[in-house]
């Protein structure tokens, strides 16, 4: 991959996916909260949702999913969200839904988070060390280090039934 689509943007769908997985399931964000408060959504309309989620969190924070959909349901953001819930790609994924286990979104979501950040800044960051390892050995160590670490990213957060 060239350096300049290691770059792009990541996919609108993974970013739905962790922000409505998190609409879905709000124990998610008191247990992984610094994840959660510090995830840069780039889609403009699921920003603004990610936002009023964890505004209401932050004011209710023991809410369950059916508290949290009718809190957003006052708000114009609740479009963006029933729309993801009814997209089909996102209805394949098993610990989206409101009925998954903990266990099951907790893995699902850190997943796809782990994939992000991947396809984000690390992706880029890779890329942009093995352009240049060849010629400084201090950038073919970060690049070298940059590479063990995303190995061992993908190998924690695999889901063990192949479900993402």
């Amino acid at each position: 991959k060239s350096a300049m689509s290691a770059r792009q943007a990541p996919d609108i769908t993974t970013e739905a996916l962790l922000v409505i997985t998190l609409a879905n399931h709000p124990a998610l964000i008191r247990s992984h909260e610094d994840e959660a408060f510090m995830l840069e959504i780039r889609n403009p309309d699921l920003n603004r949702l990610m936002g009023r989620i964890l505004d209401i969190f932050a004011g209710q924070p023991d809410l369950d999913s059916e508290d949290m959909a009718t809190h957003l349901s006052q708000y114009k953001v609740y479009q963006t969200y029933s729309t993801w819930m009814l997209d089909p790609r996102l209805n394949l994924l098993k610990f989206i839904k409101k009925d998954a286990s903990y266990a099951l979104a907790e893995q699902g979501w850190l997943n796809a988070l782990s994939k992000y950040r991947y396809h984000g800044d690390l992706e880029s960051e890779v890329a942009d060390a093995a352009s240049s390892a060849h010629r400084d050995a201090g950038q073919e160590k970060i690049w070298r280090e940059a590479v063990s670490h995303r190995s061992r990213l993908v190998s924690e957060h695999k889901s063990d039934d192949g479900q993402e």
